[in-house]
């Protein structure tokens, strides 16, 4: 019984201080970031995704080329 008790106790102490370090922080200790540098971080991702996107393409292009082209037909 004692285990139990001392069990819900922790348990209800161990929430209440989740709850009280929520409402206490400011943004900067919860991890987010400024506005500046969420709009460079986006900036960057559609930069790299243009350029994955233009080498996908171009590799597609290549293998297309290389998997249906004519064979080579020799003539003696």
């Amino acid at each position: 019984m004692r285990h139990a008790a001392v069990c819900l106790i922790l348990i209800f102490c161990s929430l209440t201080t989740n709850q009280v370090t929520a409402w206490t922080l400011t943004p900067e200790q919860v991890g987010l970031r400024s506005l500046d540098y969420q709009l460079l971080h986006e900036a960057d991702s559609d930069e790299l995704r243009a350029v994955t996107e233009e080498a996908a393409h171009d590799s597609r292009e290549q293998l297309h080329e290389v998997t249906h082209r004519k064979p080579i037909r020799y003539q003696f």
